[in-house]
């Protein structure tokens, strides 16, 4: 069974220096580390001097890391949604920012590969539960018994780690006090003063500290319009008797089109959202965004909301899916019970994401421009929603499409080994590397040490980056907000019931009467098709 392809799998592949048993690295004489790759004749480089940052990688005992997946079958080195803290892991093991010596290094990396516990060990995948603090404490106690010298050189400031549960590092520094001077890295930037429910905070994404990045998402491939259409969802679209044609090689994607300003008569609307919309859970999910926009604009003319949960099932096959968000001026990327895929999807089809995470840091915010390449908007913006995307001009939405044509790489995890051995070898995959959310989260590393980069947020190695004069104009939201107010735009009934409903939280911050407002049309009648739990 160890060796069966997919199975019981060891951290890269024990570097050909080792054979892999019950998910553990046997190193052969002369080699050790995690994957083997330390000893002699190593491949492990030492790194140029102009390399920056340098990272330390502890080298913990199984019992944090790989022997978590011992109950677990298929490859749980890259799993969905939460294997960044092992793809992380891998990914350190085998970068030039790795120096083995202690004495260069900038940061300090511990493995805890507590995903892989979410469910075998109940660590809990929402958020920080009591069963993992154990593993946490007893990983930080190994650190600070085993290599004391570093832990106390910065008080364990320059210490990383990742945390992937849906709200990040929430309750983390809490239930474990001894975990505080870390820096988290992780997916959820709702901050620990705001962003509150029921005067809760959601997160505690400390800003400065913390680094918030992308999940890992299992479905990018298919989603991915920036790559080969035999590559994506689209695939059925260019072959023709079962064989594939030229038009497979093609991204789905026109580069060149991107210089063209649309015709607002090619969006077939002005947004499009499908997703869990948890309708029973107020601002406990989504921080009520889902919930209040489905209520307000669920049967207007030009927005398409499809859901799937609470009775309603409205899924579509992948193909549709990305056509839906392919065909929509914008597409609505609010928060799930934490962080959301959403965003990361606009960006991979190519429609721009209309945010609505009101005080929640983006993925890379401190090194991105988000509104280069995305629109943010605010929770009482919501009842506008359709007469808002319907005003911003034609030419803006070119500027912040080329914008995701320069960033999608810095949203995907793209090392080798990550997709199928096509995909890993497609060309503009393997051009985009050297941008992705690995380099990226090196990038913002580098920005906290001070040192001077000449970083371009647009991934310009990549042919999909395409640049115009005047795309760093500016649009003015409140321009646009008091347009619409000011033309008297006339409102359907529910978007007005949800503008009550909004000025009434924003007046009284009162989550209760949030959520059962959101619950129930007026007069408590319950929502048609909605089952409710």
């Amino acid at each position: 069974m160890d060796e069966s392809r997919g199975l019981h799998k060891c951290l890269n592949e024990c570097s050909g220096r080792g054979a892999c048993q019950h998910n553990f690295c046997k190193c052969q004489p002369g080699s050790w580390g995690d994957d083997c790759s330390l000893g002699k004749d190593s491949k492990v480089a030492v790194p140029a001097a102009a390399v920056r940052p340098l990272i330390y990688v502890y080298d913990m005992p199984p019992r944090f890391t790989s022997w978590l997946a011992a109950f677990r079958k298929g490859d749980w080195s890259r799993d969905h949604w939460y294997g960044v803290d092992v793809i992380m892991h891998k990914m350190l093991l085998k970068s030039r920012h790795r120096t083995l010596d202690p004495a260069q290094a900038d940061f300090f990396f511990i493995p805890l590969h507590l995903s892989l516990g979410y469910y075998s060990h109940r660590y809990y995948f929402k958020h920080f539960t009591q069963p993992a603090h154990k593993p946490l404490r007893d990983a930080i106690a190994y650190v600070k018994k085993t290599w004391p010298q570093h832990w106390e050189r910065h008080g364990g400031r320059d210490h990383m780690m990742v945390m992937t549960q849906d709200q990040g590092n929430r309750y983390v520094r809490v239930q474990v006090p001894e975990s505080a001077p870390l820096m988290m890295i992780h997916h959820w930037g709702a901050p620990p003063d705001k962003a509150l429910v029921d005067g809760m905070p959601q997160g505690d994404h400390i800003k400065g500290q913390d680094v918030c990045v992308p999940p890992f998402h299992g479905e990018q491939a298919k989603l991915n319009r920036w790559i080969p259409k035999q590559l994506n969802a689209e695939q059925g679209g260019c072959m023709v008797n079962g064989m594939p044609t030229f038009a497979c090689d093609a991204p789905s994607i026109d580069f060149t089109a991107l210089r063209l300003t649309p015709a607002e008569s090619t969006f077939k609307r002005e947004m499009f959202f499908s997703g869990k919309m948890n309708l029973n859970w107020g601002r406990h999910y989504s921080l009520g965004v889902r919930q209040a926009a489905y209520r307000a604009h669920k049967t207007h003319p030009r927005v398409l909301i499809m859901t799937f949960d609470n009775g309603v099932m409205e899924k579509v096959p992948m193909q549709q899916h990305v056509q839906n968000y392919a065909t929509s001026k914008f597409c609505l990327a609010p928060a799930g019970y934490g962080f959301s895929s959403r965003q990361y999807e606009c960006v991979l089809v190519g429609c721009v994401p209309v945010v609505i995470q009101d005080d929640v840091e983006m993925a890379f915010e401190e090194v991105l421009p988000w509104r280069r390449f995305s629109l943010r908007l605010n929770l009482s913006d919501i009842p506008i929603l359709p007469e808002l995307l319907a005003r911003v001009p034609a030419a803006h939405v070119a500027r912040l499409r080329r914008g995701i044509g320069c960033v999608w790489p810095r949203m995907l995890w793209l090392a080798p080994g990550l997709y199928d051995d096509k995909t890993d070898k497609d060309k503009t995959i393997v051009a985009s590397r050297p941008f992705d959310a690995f380099e990226t989260t090196m990038w913002a590393l580098r920005d906290r040490l001070g040192l001077p980069s000449n970083e371009s947020w647009r991934a310009r190695g990549s042919q999909s980056c395409v640049e115009e004069t005047g795309d760093e104009a500016e649009l003015d939201l409140n321009a646009l907000r008091a347009q619409v107010r000011a033309e008297g735009v006339s409102l359907s009934k529910d978007a007005k019931d949800v503008a009550d409903i909004i000025s009434d939280w924003q007046a009284t911050g009162d989550d209760l009467k949030f959520a059962m407002k959101t619950r129930f049309f007026p007069g408590g009648v319950k929502i048609p098709g909605v089952k409710w739990t």
